[in-house]
């Protein structure tokens, strides 16, 4: 019985070893057909890698540069390598530093941006600082404006200034429930001068 076992015990080590044997070759017969494939893949794997980590620091160089031109030019406003620095990496916040300085100045802002949300909030600025009722009215009714709200509770602080309560109500109202400036609508409606 003990010679049975050992037959079998060492037909099946030869049954493993031939499967594992067979299994090395699958795999050699499978990198031999799709090595280029393989290496190909590895390549731009690593390549990619290699390209994104690269990018972010470029990125990162180039924020800080910004940052510190940025800096600079707010302690200098006239600093020329800053002002190139910001109109090659950055040209909207060189456009916000223009348009900071002209309001500073108290000058009329003549600068003028690509950018929506900061053309937007020079609109607003310009309807507000005057305080004119008309131009506020334009600015909230025109396309997507970014301070509709902050336009419309003034609009009707200056009604409510001018003892118009019924206008400034209306005004009020039209600001909706989901706003931050509901509260404060809310205090000036119920305001009695």
């Amino acid at each position: 019985m003990a010679l049975k076992d050992n037959i079998n015990a060492i037909k099946q080590e030869l049954s493993t070893e031939e499967q594992f044997l067979e299994g090395m070759i699958k795999g050699e017969l499978f990198f031999k057909k799709y090595k280029f494939l393989i290496i190909a893949s590895v390549t731009v794997l690593v390549i990619g890698t290699i390209f994104y980590n690269v990018n972010n620091y470029i990125e990162e160089q180039n924020l800080l540069d910004t940052n510190i031109a940025y800096s600079t030019l707010l302690k200098n406003p006239k600093d020329e390598k800053s002002i190139a620095m910001l109109r090659a990496n950055n040209p909207k916040l060189l456009d916000i530093l223009k348009i900071k300085e002209q309001i500073n100045k108290n000058q009329k802002i003549t600068a003028t941006t690509d950018d929506e949300i900061l053309a937007s909030v020079v609109s607003y600025y310009k309807a507000s600082k005057n305080s004119n009722k008309e131009a506020l009215s334009i600015y909230a009714n025109s396309q997507d404006p970014i301070l509709k709200d902050f336009a419309t509770l003034q609009e009707g602080y200056l009604f409510l200034k001018e003892k118009n309560k019924q206008t400034a109500d209306i005004k009020f109202s039209a600001i909706p429930l989901n706003s931050p400036l509901t509260n404060i609508a809310t205090a000036l409606k119920h305001y009695n001068n």
